[in-house]
């Protein structure tokens, strides 16, 4: 459907330029999930399905809530069940907005020990437009959206910019959003004003670092933000092709659910395509029967007989490999449990050594490190 493209990762500067930029916007919304191809899985997402915690929740009907307009190469997708996470890691969401409750809570969640509190088993890939950066802030964020991060449930965001896009999902008031925000059509609102994308540095937020207008809009127990008016207009209507649609994601989508994942990252985009190559990565995050952190790497192949002959390579990756960026074992990072094709994926089980933390498999991603590059 897409071309496909052999993986390059997003780089640290990239992220650094996404970590920089937030969003503002709000109203209504919903979106059509669409069926995906492929022999493993994917078997597509019922229209409106929608964002959910607990049972509901899915990667592939997280990607269903992301307008294909914002693009099907080049991308970095977070996602989570925060709430199912938060349980799991044995951790308790704060009702207010006390820094030690919320750094007792997050800061284990995204890799980050904090006071008699260690790094939880699950790690979340927090989206960006929560600026974790100045999370000391939050209750400025609640007062300018209306809502903050302690009000998610869940979330998904396709996060490479300039195409941010998030939808939040979580047991929110009908009128959730901000009375104070300015009403640019009958369906979304704005924290800030300007054009879209347009910074405006005499006008930022502990929501807005670099003063760039958020779009929203509130469809019952979702939210969706983004710089973008056209996107956030395009989810309320109902997007006719969404992410969801993607074959090469809505397969590693798959793949990953199959796991039982309650976080992941999903990343394509980069080099020209070859057959033998994988396009697509998704990294997900469980506990196992202990208790005990559980990762999922999932790979995606243009050709599903590249897939089948890659396993031997992966096994040999991750048993015998050496990291590019530190010279250390990859083995003493990642414990292999099991590696198999599943038609044109891929599906890596993993273990951690006691001296790892769950976060280092995201860090080696955007290190560009293998197992996430070939050599």
């Amino acid at each position: 459907m897409n071309s496909r493209r052999k993986l390059t990762v997003l780089t640290f500067a990239c992220l650094a330029a996404s970590a920089c930029d937030s969003y503002s916007g709000g109203n209504s919304g919903g979106n059509s999930g669409g069926d995906s191809g492929g022999d493993s899985g994917g078997g597509g997402v019922e229209a409106g399905s929608g964002l959910r915690s607990g049972d509901g929740y899915s990667v592939e009907a997280a990607l269903a809530e992301l307008p294909a307009s914002v693009g099907t190469d080049g991308l970095l997708i977070q996602t989570a069940d925060l709430a199912a996470a938060t349980e799991l890691s044995g951790l308790e969401r704060p009702t207010g907005f006390g820094i030690d409750e919320l750094s007792g809570w997050i800061l284990p969640l995204t890799g980050v020990e904090a006071e008699d509190q260690p790094v939880a088993p699950v790690f979340v890939p927090l989206a960006e437009v929560f600026n974790r950066q100045q999370i000391a802030r939050i209750e400025e964020f609640d007062e300018e959206l209306g809502w903050s991060l302690v009000d998610v449930d869940a979330f998904v965001e396709q996060s490479t910019p300039p195409k941010r896009f998030a939808v939040l999902s979580g047991e929110f008031d009908d009128d959730m959003l901000s009375p104070d925000l300015t009403q640019v059509s009958d369906d979304v609102a704005s924290a800030g004003d300007g054009e879209d994308f347009a910074p405006t540095f005499a006008d930022v937020s502990a929501a807005r670092p670099l003063g760039v207008p958020l779009r929203m809009s509130q469809d019952g127990g979702r939210i969706a933000a983004s710089p973008s008016t056209s996107f956030v207009k395009e989810w309320v209507a109902g997007a006719a092709d969404t992410l969801a649609d993607d074959d090469s994601l809505a397969l590693v989508a798959s793949a990953l659910d199959n796991a039982d994942v309650v976080a992941a990252v999903l990343s394509n985009g980069g080099l020209e395509p070859t057959t033998d190559s994988f396009d697509t990565v998704g990294i997900g995050w469980a506990v196992d029967g202990d208790g005990a952190a559980a990762v999922t790497v999932v790979y995606h192949f243009e050709e599903g007989d590249a897939a089948a002959a890659g396993v031997g390579m992966f096994e040999s990756l991750y048993t015998e490999g050496v990291s590019l960026v530190t010279g250390t074992a990859i083995s003493e990072r990642l414990t292999l449990e099991e590696v198999g094709a599943d038609g044109p994926v891929v599906v890596v089980s993993l273990s951690l050594p006691a001296e790892s933390e769950p976060g280092i498999v995201f860090e080696m991603l955007l290190q560009r490190d293998l197992p996430f590059v070939q050599q």
